[in-house]
């Protein structure tokens, strides 16, 4: 993925988190970052081979899926 792409990403996450709550009634949302998805993908060394600030360490593997939940939360 892109770099640039990734602000787009996470806003994407938050637009379907108002959608779900504020068009679909529901109660609330779980951010998924297992089971080989989207955000589980960048927190998993073997398939984040990156070396921009998302990838090598893991407070940067992490970093899109804090980004992610510090969005919806809000």
């Amino acid at each position: 993925m892109d770099h640039n792409k990734i602000p787009s990403i996470i806003m994407g996450f938050a637009d379907a988190v108002y959608r779900a709550v504020h068009e679909a009634g529901m109660d609330g949302v779980e951010v998924n970052s297992a089971n080989g998805y989207f955000l589980h993908q960048f927190v998993t060394p073997s398939s984040n081979e990156r070396i921009d600030e998302y990838g090598g360490t893991l407070e940067n593997r992490a970093r899109l899926t804090v980004a992610v939940v510090r969005v919806v939360a809000q």
